[in-house]
């Protein structure tokens, strides 16, 4: 059989869906490929659909209360031939290469400034054929923790889709501003409130639509269930959220923690001025402070209120940074040659001679690879019940 790419993500709506549906949709001569997408049974999440790869899915639901093995195993069947090449964008599928003592050639995408992607880059530094970082910062930081494989750490800017249409210009006073994220803590959504507050104190009208689920919907729900200026839209598919782009003047993202998110550059594509956090990832390298959007105090609705103020009063300045924001982002993610580098480098992991060094990974007591999954998951279970009965009744 002809060898092919198998990309692994985990099957919910994101930043790390969107990279690979971009990856995939902007090459003319697509080499064969096939996408594994794995959902977490105890964790219900939006997930990936109207995809672009929706032909070449195969999709695996795992439970975390399984014998590893059977899990890692299941994981492996889409990995029809030892010729393939994966592509990781996760910790369970870099163990399914280790712990199945795989031959296959192996890629790391490292999608964010997070620590668990430096120590997995670590850990599984000895069956990791090529490395590819989506930002400078995480390139130098990879860099610097694998000195001895800079050779294998390319920074590759992903693929991000054109936008032809014009932004509709607003006739109204009021700034119209748009967050598209996950509603949970570390986007930290609810600062959204007390910068409105903040804004309405100095006498400037700002209409806000947040686009996403998550954990703190029902909070942010409470906190501006009596202002008339918030839009709470829930999830939206990127056609409609490409949409809600025209209609719009400003993006924002309170993150506390960020890689170099998609949204914030489909934004600009777009002529949002980006308002942003000042934070390490890759934020920094999209926002050029007050040409081409703000880079604010983390987690400061002062600082977030001060940018939203300047943009109000100064619409030349809104209008410049809008063309400085667009300009930006087409050239340094256009959607046609970034694709076509990622699959240069995954053509190259490809061809890698690098021997592998597989870990001895140190697992739980019941991940045996001759231990009968029936058997684990049933005293997992049980375990588990126990434990929230015991937590019931002393609570």
């Amino acid at each position: 059989m002809t060898p092919k790419t198998v990309m692994f993500l985990p099957d919910v709506i994101g930043g790390v869906n969107s990279v690979i549906s971009n990856v995939v949709s902007f090459n003319a001569e697509l080499p064969p490929f096939k996408v594994v997408a794995y959902s977490n049974t105890t964790d219900k999440r939006e997930q990936i659909s109207n995809s672009p790869f929706a032909k070449n899915i195969t999709r695996i639901s795992i439970n975390p209360r399984n014998n590893l093995y059977f899990t890692l195993r299941k994981l492996n069947k889409a990995v029809t031939e030892p010729t393939d090449c994966i592509v990781a964008t996760d910790s369970l599928e870099l163990s399914m290469v280790d712990v199945l003592r795989l031959p296959n050639k192996l890629v790391f995408m490292v999608l964010g400034d997070f620590q668990h992607y430096y120590t997995n880059a670590v850990n599984y530094d000895g069956i990791i054929d090529k490395y590819i970082a989506i930002s400078k910062e995480i390139f130098e930081k990879l860099v610097q923790l694998l000195p001895h494989r800079k050779r294998d750490i390319t920074l590759a800017y992903f693929p991000t889709p054109p936008v032809s249409q014009k932004k509709y210009e607003r006739r109204t006073d009021a700034l119209h501003v748009i967050y598209a994220a996950r509603l949970d803590e570390q986007k930290n959504v609810l600062l959204l409130p007390q910068i409105d507050e903040e804004l309405k104190n100095r006498g400037i009208n700002v209409e806000w639509t947040i686009v996403g689920d998550g954990p703190l919907r029902s909070d942010l729900e409470a906190v501006v269930k009596s202002k008339t200026n918030f839009a709470l839209t829930g999830f939206l598919g990127n056609k409609s959220l490409h949409e809600a782009y025209l209609h719009h003047d400003i993006f924002i993202t309170t993150s506390l923690a960020e890689g170099l998110p998609v949204s914030v550059v489909e934004a600009m594509k777009t002529g949002l001025v980006p308002v942003v956090s000042d934070i390490s990832g890759g934020l920094r390298e999209l926002i050029n402070n007050q040409q081409n959007g703000f880079l604010c105090q983390s987690n400061n609705e002062i600082a977030f209120a001060d940018a939203l103020e300047k943009l109000y009063h100064n619409r030349e300045m809104k209008k410049t940074m809008s063309v400085n924001a667009r300009e930006f982002a087409n050239a340094t993610f256009d959607p046609i040659i970034n694709s076509n580098k990622y699959w240069q480098l995954f053509a190259e992991a490809a061809k890698s001679e690098k021997v592998k060094i597989y870990n001895n990974s140190k697992l739980l007591l019941f991940d045996k690879s001759w231990l009968p999954n029936s058997f684990v998951r049933n005293y997992r279970d049980l375990k588990g019940n126990l434990r929230f009965l015991l937590f019931k009744r002393t609570a």
